[in-house]
């Protein structure tokens, strides 16, 4: 694993890392109760539990948006039932003709949210808190203004926003629809988007974004949900730099002890070394956070025993490596000899494919690894393309460390290089490739 981001600045590359920073518990809370606060994320699972860290803190006005209908009474034969099979078995005997599973699970889904629903606004005002529950799609501006407008001609204008909406739609890229990645980014980024416009100009005290640590480290299968949760780290950076006397934080967490984390996925990052957060402690938390007025603006959480994964320093454009990895071939690379280049041109200048450099990297670390086969890439990164005038030519190198085994595959350090000796070495790619 490499850096996750770099910036450039007056005295050349940096990296960004990760500071441990203290929270000060106990700290006087930032919204009391002549506030409004907006929710969005529903009153299930994590936010629902954040909201009430927040009515137990200083009893604040909430308005929860969530995309699940607004609950009503329970019917009367379901009084009594508490677990899935007394729910489902009454709702196949209650059914007007055959049912399918999917129908009485779709159902049985329905009464189980309006139940937990209900039962966490009761914890809520049982809090000293107010609390409204609307169902909204919060990508939609209108309909969120809608929703609001009443509630502040009420009680005033909103002055905290939380934004912990969000969708998974888990996938390689290659099986990833438009509208998979549609479904996960605009529910971070077009709801925040949406929420902003729908409260104008209000005047925040606190705004509150939900982000993952996804955007900090990456995680296969969720390309669409680290780059919503990245621009929401930046789009926070940005509504700091012009809301003073507002606390803005994204905070990055990693997973929680329920909502989308399941048992399965639990275990999965307990071997990770990612420990969970818990709801009333990661609850807890947020409340301190907010308080906290000159805190950092994106914030990494993670379970209590966690292990950071690995972040080695950042080789920039042109830069050596400390240590050059072992040879594995060399090409001379020339559009005579390699004609796809003649086909790739920029500015008038032949360009290495992207494509061929991933080839060779693969071809360079199975070279020393006979019986493995080629499963995929990390962290391919292109720091300086191999560029070709008319007539020109370049000796390049593949290198690639041994292998390591990472649970039941071997990862491989490879890079693309050329010059040394008689001139700088120029590190052009590198990669992890991954054989099993």
């Amino acid at each position: 694993k490499g850096p996750t981001e770099i910036g450039l600045g007056s005295d050349g590359p940096r990296t960004v890392v990760l500071e441990s920073h203290p929270v000060e518990p106990g700290a006087q809370p930032v919204l009391g109760s002549d506030d409004l606060v907006v929710i969005t994320g529903g009153a299930r699972g994590v936010t629902a539990e954040a909201a009430i860290a927040l009515a137990e803190a200083g009893q604040p006005r909430l308005i929860l948006l969530g995309r699940s209908p607004e609950p009503s009474g329970e019917p009367d034969w379901l009084v009594g039932l508490e677990s899935e099979a007394e729910i489902k078995h009454a709702l196949v005997e209650r059914a007007e003709g055959p049912t399918s599973p999917q129908e009485v699970q779709a159902e049985f889904s329905r009464l189980w949210a309006g139940r937990e629903i209900l039962r966490n606004l009761a914890r809520i005002s049982a809090a000293g808190s107010k609390v409204v529950y609307c169902s909204v799609d919060v990508r939609e501006a209108d309909a969120v203004r809608a929703c609001l407008a009443p509630l502040v001609e009420k009680y005033g204008p909103v002055t905290g926003l939380i934004h912990g909406a969000g969708v998974l739609a888990d996938g390689n890229i290659e099986d990833k629809t438009d509208e998979d990645f549609a479904l996960v980014y605009d529910t971070k980024v077009g709801g925040l988007r949406a929420l902003l416009a729908a409260l104008d100009d209000a005047p925040l005290k606190a705004l509150v974004l939900f982000s993952s640590s996804t955007a900090r480290f990456g995680r296969r299968g969720q390309a669409d949900y680290a780059a919503a949760n990245e621009v929401l780290n930046k789009l926070a950076q940005v509504e700091a730099a012009s809301r003073d006397g507002c606390r803005v934080v994204s905070i990055n967490w990693g997973p929680w002890d329920g909502g989308m984390v399941t048992p399965a996925l639990k275990s999965m990052f307990s071997s990770e070394g990612i420990e969970v957060i818990g709801l009333q402690s990661g609850a807890r938390y947020l409340v301190d956070e907010i308080a906290t007025a000159d805190g950092p603006t994106e914030v990494l959480i993670l379970g209590s025993g966690s292990e950071l994964p690995d972040q080695r320093p950042a080789v920039a454009t042109g830069m050596a490596a400390d240590e050059e990895l072992p040879v594995i071939f060399e090409r001379t690379v020339a559009t005579e000899t390699h004609e796809f280049m003649a086909s790739h041109v920029l500015n008038g200048r032949a360009v290495l494919p992207a494509a061929m450099t991933l080839e060779w990297l693969a071809h360079g670390a199975l070279h020393g690894n006979p019986g493995l086969r080629f499963v995929g890439v990390d962290d391919l990164r292109v720091f300086k393309g191999v560029l070709l005038g008319p007539g020109e030519s370049r000796r390049v190198r593949v290198c690639a460390a041994p292998a390591r085994r990472q649970g039941n595959d071997f990862l491989v350090t490879a890079e693309l290089c050329s010059g040394g000796s008689n001139g700088r070495r120029v590190l052009h790619a590198r990669a992890e490739i991954v054989l099993a």
